[in-house]
């Protein structure tokens, strides 16, 4: 027993010291800060192997001495952000839960803790919480005012039309509003992302050193069982009406949020259904690519909707498989 428990605090040390290099690397180097991805993978594997206790024990070490060796609010976020999440994901794979399930809770926790770092960071720079939302939107709107004075101005000395470039500016000052409504939605899609990268990134080091876990179905087939598909299929069609039709001022941002999340999961199954045929019909890899990208970027509405139809009438025959 105390060699195993010694071991287990060893491999916590270990993976609590790479956990460390990992997020001092990220905050003194931002332009790699895209490592920020597996930041939680040395939790989950100290969560998987030896348990929810050392894993809180690892995660919390580390989160002290990012404390130290940066800020003390960098610390708490970077527990929040990544230890929490990783803790919990390593939890639910030691409790043989389904990969499905581990992903989809962990994407939601990660959306949660990345509202929770949002406010902290708010927080540390001495915005009031109640105001942090509002001021984060107000900074990026001046940074983009300031921005489009400036480029108007270089464009306009060449000759390009000012009529054009005001058109421009107007439809992104728009996105920036979108985004401000959508915002909770962006950042569940975030999660779930994620989640799904560090998954795959766990299991493949468990693979490494012989601990095989189940693993999501191929991109393929995946789908939505029956019930799921229709009832998201109806949700979305509430949501067309609302936004279209009905047009109910307090109901606008739920809705969007809705669209959001039911629109981008028809976009990832009609790839889905889109693969499935060109890997029933054997289309060349090369030419799949190039067909799979202008389906997402060109054609994205289009996309959107074969994945509605399949929620509805399973276009691939798979039955009750589902993701």
């Amino acid at each position: 027993m105390n060699r195993i428990q010694t071991r287990a605090l060893v491999e916590g040390a270990v993976f609590a010291a790479v956990t460390v290099v990992i997020g001092i690397i990220g905050f003194y180097i931002p332009i790699i800060s895209l490592i920020s991805v597996v930041w939680s993978v040395p939790t989950i594997l100290v969560a998987f192997r030896h348990g929810f206790r050392t894993s809180v024990i690892s995660s919390v070490a580390s989160s002290i001495l990012v404390s130290v060796l940066t800020q003390p609010m960098e610390g708490l976020r970077f527990f929040i952000g990544f230890g929490l999440p990783g803790i919990i994901m390593g939890y639910l794979l030691k409790k043989k839960q389904g990969p499905v399930k581990t992903i989809f809770i962990t994407g939601v926790v990660l959306a949660a803790a990345s509202i929770v770092t949002l406010y902290l960071g708010m927080l540390a720079i001495g915005v009031n919480i109640a105001n942090a939302y509002d001021y984060l939107f107000g900074m990026i709107t001046k940074a983009y005012n300031e921005a489009s004075s400036s480029m108007l101005d270089m464009y306009s000395s060449i000759g390009v039309s000012r009529e054009e470039l005001l058109k421009s500016i107007a439809v992104f000052e728009k996105s920036i509003d979108l985004l401000k409504l959508t915002l909770p939605a962006i950042l569940l899609l975030s999660g779930l992302m994620l989640a799904y990268l560090n998954f795959k990134l766990t299991r493949l080091v468990l693979k490494r050193i012989n601990h095989l876990i189940d693993d999501v179905k191929p991109f393929s087939m995946w789908r939505l069982s029956k019930k799921w598909g229709l009832f998201s299929a109806f949700i979305l069609l509430l949501a067309i009406i609302q936004m279209s039709l009905v047009r109910a001022a307090p109901l606008n941002a739920l809705t969007l949020n809705i669209f959001t999340i039911l629109s981008m999961t028809g976009l990832v199954l009609g790839v889905s259904v889109a693969k499935f045929f060109f890997d029933k019909h054997s289309v060349p890899k090369a030419l799949k690519a190039i067909i799979l990208f202008f389906l997402i970027f060109a054609f994205g509405n289009a996309t959107m909707l074969l994945g509605v139809f399949d929620m509805v009438l399973d276009l691939r025959k798979l039955k009750q498989d589902s993701i």
